[in-house]
């Protein structure tokens, strides 16, 4: 089973942004809820933000509070899509304070650009991403001999 076949089962659709390290945006499903204990009204943003990380990337298979990466409330999350072969990290808008108007799809996806950016630029994957862009390899996927 594919990392993100639960929550298409609920309807919701997985918008996928091709790139060297994917991004997938996946739009909030819960709805608003009176959190029982504060007694105060906890609100979402649009969705959550996910990036796809390749087997050669030095945060492949490192868990998400090991991942030295800003983002909106910090990383949330880091599972292996197998299917894929890509290390999924990635955070939510679910904290106190966020909503739809602070926390919009748009803010989401510049979010997952920013975590793209910093995943680009951690010196181990530098090597790799410019031997990709000299190779332009066939299949567009890099060897695992490299």
């Amino acid at each position: 089973m594919k990392l993100f076949d639960h929550i298409k089962e609920t309807g919701v659709k997985i918008i996928r942004i091709n790139d060297l390290f994917p991004i997938f945006l996946v739009k909030n499903i819960m709805n608003e809820y009176l959190f029982s204990i504060t007694e105060y009204k906890i609100t979402y943003g649009w969705g959550n933000g996910y990036i796809g990380l390749p087997w050669w990337h030095p945060y492949y298979k490192i868990d998400f509070n090991d991942i030295p990466i800003v983002c909106h409330g910090l990383l949330t999350f880091s599972q292996l899509d197998e299917d894929e072969d890509l290390w999924i990290i990635g955070f939510d808008t679910s904290h106190l304070g966020d909503n739809k108007d602070y926390c919009s799809k748009e803010y989401v996806t510049k979010q997952c650009k920013y975590i793209v950016k910093q995943c680009s630029e951690v010196k181990e994957a530098q090597r790799i991403i410019k031997l990709n862009k000299l190779n332009k390899l066939s299949n567009g996927r890099i060897s695992r001999s490299i």
